[in-house]
């Protein structure tokens, strides 16, 4: 196997992204790129990342591969890429070899990452009918989140006659956000009248802090159904986390 990423910093940014909020990546690579897919021990998130072959310069495989790392193992590696890294990666007997080469230095340095395990377990996705459904600039969502997280522990969604309300309570403090499609959001469709649900603003903050402020959010969700926050990343791939609902 071997896959090289002219730009070290785009696969960076991704991981980094999902490696925050899990302990071990459990990595599959094929014909269809690259992804990363697992639920948490107490099964409330689901994370799932997919980077499509056509976002490397080159992928070379015999089979498809998958192997278990751990997150801190890779994304302390990847920090130290430097700009105008290109990036390599290949397998090594138990290890995973990832090089960084910068043709303008002439430099090349080699790490290297126990790979923990090569059993991946298959996780499926939900399947679930999520009738409402909208998208705005990553920025703004995280905004009201980080609003929210200031009140309290839940985040109520609510959606009615056209209309997406976040809102959160405790005692002595309340905070109610109307969302509207163009003010802020890109576009808003529901294919019922109304629905809500609660989640813990802990995960989805966990979730959307670290999303890129140019990028796009979609979300989607039912009544006490679980939440889909999908955020499609320019260029790169696309990150999809499920949270489950409070009871």
């Amino acid at each position: 196997m071997k896959i090289t990423i002219a730009k070290a910093s785009d696969f960076k940014d991704l991981i980094s992204l999902v490696s925050k909020s899990i302990d071990e990546l459990p990595i599959s690579i094929g014909d269809d790129g690259l992804s990363i897919k697992t639920l948490s021990e107490d099964k409330t998130t689901m994370v799932i990342l997919a980077i499509p072959p056509d976002q490397f310069d080159e992928l070379e495989l015999e089979q498809a591969v998958k192997m278990i790392v751990r997150s801190q193992d890779l994304a302390k590696v990847l920090k130290r890429a430097s700009r105008g890294d290109s990036l390599e990666l290949s397998i090594e007997k138990d290890e995973l070899s990832v090089v960084f080469k910068n043709e303008k230095q002439a430099v090349k340095r080699s790490f290297s990452i126990p790979i923990v395990s090569r059993e991946v377990e298959e996780v499926g996705e939900p399947k679930v009918e999520l009738p409402v459904e909208a998208s705005a600039p990553s920025r703004d969502l995280r905004d009201i989140v980080e609003d929210v997280r200031r009140v309290g522990g839940e985040m109520k969604i609510e959606y009615e006659k056209g209309d997406l309300k976040i809102s959160s309570e405790s005692p002595g403090r309340s905070y109610i956000a109307i969302l509207k499609e163009n003010a802020p959001l890109l576009s808003l469709k529901s294919s019922v009248d109304k629905a809500s649900s609660k989640y813990s603003v802990d995960l989805i903050y966990s979730v959307v802090k670290g999303i890129p402020s140019e990028g796009i959010l979609t979300l989607a969700f039912g009544e006490q159904l679980p939440l889909k926050l999908t955020v499609d990343i320019e260029a790169k791939g696309k990150l999809i986390y499920w949270v489950a609902p409070t009871a």
